[in-house]
């Protein structure tokens, strides 16, 4: 049933899903499903198109679409078969212990072979050309389904040779096979198939011909646990004394030709082809920048600390293509660095079904002079009505080397493992808990039943509100060449947020609380007043530049 609507829905929003994975293998095997796997497996080509209507239509039907990891799908409490599928006598589930579809990307790269999300193969994750295309058909239950063009080479390098073969496996606890006393059952070839829990790390092709009886698979798992837990303690203690006598450490940073960017722009090819930067090393405080798993609560203190100039003419028109050729911290524009966010962020809105419109800053510095104010510090991006599929975008932006986080709005920061960190970290700035480096607003456009629009952040007459039709319908700005959606009347939007003679730079001399943001100021209530303006202080702008 999932598998059906899925499919079906994935290819009404525009789609190319193929079976893949454990579904093919069912369809080649007999056209039919494995009657002992756990979920269903279809490929999408290129990337999901029309994630928010897809949902949506899923939502519907009575279906869960998610994103953990990768995009998934599950029957949610309001499917039209609910009453009958319920079973009450199970715990919710944290994962993968009901029906699911997992959702997974497949690209053609330009070498001509295919990138298979989950493949791990004679070549990893590649499959050649011809092998997936042109798609062929198989049939599951006497329905026809689109898949690669060869699905024996597939499986073969999914599962080895031996695929049509149902492997023997020994089931875990599942109550009912306890009850029963069966020790050896039949399982499916390696994809979270029964005892995926024990084996955590068990994917579809690192599965060994085992057959257990189930009291020596729960002494396995016992000493597994306890081994691993053992030595996670031991290379736990191992690493505290190293950090605390050394006071070093490096991230691991991005390799720009493993990431997949939105267009072939030449910034990207030749970041991709140039010789991956050295990781920053961090040193005493700094060594915080290590750890990932402090960035979903750490805010500001884990941007990457940048410093950058915004003298002129040094940084007029600053482009990100001038960060390919630094010759170290102290040469970088800010205004570059920011250049390169904010092509980053609006590509990524738009993948993942936003409306991103410049504004304020960022719009301003477009309609003076088609570039980046070489003094700003920040970018500003509006998004209409909410952020849609935030967990992928996050996700998203992160594999590209920028931390997101909500402070006040949200936000979005060079993240310690950028492609480019070492060669944008200032080691002789301190870490940061408010503003202080190159960073993204993101700021909510919301439609009104008036037909006003309700800006987040705009301080005007008519305080946040602007008239229908001076934001719709978009019009378009060029920064540095390139092409972004803004409001319908640039010239009102900036004349309310910034008076009649925002054409003209306004010195701006010191910063004192009047100058800052409400989102700002709610920031500064909860924070030494004095520190945080001295820290500000140290990166205002000039006398006459502004």
């Amino acid at each position: 049933m999932l598998l059906v609507d899925v499919y079906e829905e994935l290819k009404a929003t525009g789609n190319t899903p193929l079976i893949t994975f454990g579904s093919l293998l069912g369809a080649v095997r007999n056209g039919s499903m494995i009657p002992f796997t756990e979920d269903t497996d279809i490929g999408y080509v290129g990337r999901l198109q029309t994630i928010q209507p897809l949902r949506k239509a899923l939502w519907d039907k009575g279906y869960h679409m998610f994103f953990l990891n990768i995009w998934r799908v599950c029957v949610a409490p309001t499917h039209p078969l609910a009453s009958s599928l319920y079973d009450p006598s199970l715990p919710l589930t944290q994962s993968y212990a009901v029906p699911y579809v997992d959702l997974y990307k497949m690209k053609k790269l330009r070498n001509g072979n295919w990138d298979v999300q989950e493949m791990d193969g004679s070549n990893g994750r590649f499959l050649p050309g011809h092998v997936v295309e042109p798609f062929s058909q198989v049939t599951i239950n006497g329905m026809p389904f689109d898949t690669v063009h060869d699905p024996n080479f597939f499986l073969m390098e999914a599962y080895g040779p031996d695929y049509m073969t149902p492997k023997q496996r020994t089931e875990a606890p599942m109550a009912t096979r306890l009850k029963q006393n069966v020790d050896t059952v039949m399982v499916d070839a390696p994809h979270r198939i029964g005892i995926q829990w024990v084996f955590p790390l068990g994917y579809k092709s690192s599965w060994k011909r085992i057959t257990l009886t189930t009291s020596i698979i729960l002494v396995l798992t016992g000493l597994l646990v306890f081994g691993l837990a053992t030595e996670m303690q031991l290379m736990s203690s191992v690493s505290e004394v190293t950090i605390v006598k050394e006071e070093v450490c490096s991230p691991k940073t991005r390799n720009a030709s493993e990431v997949e960017y939105h267009s072939g722009h030449r910034f990207y090819s030749s970041l991709k082809d140039m010789d991956p930067a050295s990781p920053p090393i961090f040193r005493n405080t700094h060594t915080v920048l290590c750890n990932e798993d402090v960035r979903a609560q750490a805010g500001f203190k884990y941007c990457l600390p940048i410093a950058g100039r915004k003298d002129t003419p040094f940084c007029t028109a600053a482009d990100r293509a001038d960060l390919l050729h630094a010759r170290s911290p102290k040469s970088i524009c800010y205004a570059s660095v920011l250049h390169m966010m904010l092509v980053s962020v609006y590509e990524e809105l738009q993948a993942t079904g936003n409306t991103p419109l410049i504004v304020f800053g960022s719009l301003l510095g477009a309609v003076r002079n088609g570039s980046m104010i070489p003094f700003t510090e920040d970018i500003d991006i509006g998004f209409v009505e909410s952020i849609n599929a935030r967990e992928a975008l996050q996700q998203e932006l992160w594999n590209k080397g920028y931390h997101m986080f909500f402070k006040g709005v949200w936000r979005v920061c060079v993240a310690p493992t950028h492609p480019l960190a070492g060669r944008l970290y200032d080691p002789e700035l301190p870490l940061t808990r408010y503003i202080g480096v190159p960073y993204v607003d993101l700021y909510r456009m919301h439609k009104l039943n008036n037909d006003n629009w309700d800006i987040e952040e705009l301080k005007s007459k008519n305080g946040r509100l602007v008239p229908k039709d001076k934001v719709e319908p978009f019009s378009q700005v060029t920064i540095n060449g390139m092409p972004f959606d803004t409001v319908h009347d640039p010239k009102y939007f900036l004349t309310a947020a910034y008076g009649p003679n925002y054409m003209t730079p306004r010195p701006r001399r010191s910063i004192t609380p009047a100058n800052l943001s409400a989102v700002t100021k709610q920031m500064v209530e909860r924070v030494d007043k004095e520190k945080l303006l001295t820290t500000l202080k140290k990166f205002s702008k000039a006398p006459g530049e502004a």
